[in-house]
């Protein structure tokens, strides 16, 4: 059974395919806003950096940095220790190494307590 008004009903056709289109676009349009929001208002941190096995970092005094075992980074956090930052992409710094007969294991720079903080 057809419409007694065709034009009616095309309108009618029209209208909804367009208000289906434009919410769906909104509706992303919205989610992309909000993921540009929030990476803006709380950013998610760099991905950490492997660096050589002789890296000294240019901005401190190497004093004031320790390498920490991967497995002792929680407890060294906890007696006042900080990650180093890397200057140019402020990812936190990890070097691989491998002694002879050993499983490979990560050591990560980090701050010694009572350091002054980055800049």
């Amino acid at each position: 059974m057809l419409p007694s008004d065709l034009s009616s009903f095309i309108w009618g056709l029209v209208s909804g395919i367009v208000v289906v289109v434009f919410s769906s676009f909104f509706s992303a349009a919205g989610g992309d806003l909000w993921r540009w929001v929030k990476a803006k208002v709380s950013p998610s941190p760099p991905p950490p950096l492997q660096v050589r096995a002789d890296f000294k970092p240019r901005d401190r005094i190497f004093d004031e940095c320790a390498w920490v075992h991967g497995q002792r980074t929680t407890l060294r956090e906890l007696e006042g220790y900080r990650f180093y930052l890397h200057p140019k992409t402020r990812a936190r710094c990890f070097r691989e190494l491998q002694f002879e007969g050993e499983e490979p294991f990560q050591e990560w720079l980090m701050l010694k307590p009572d350091t002054d903080p980055p800049h």
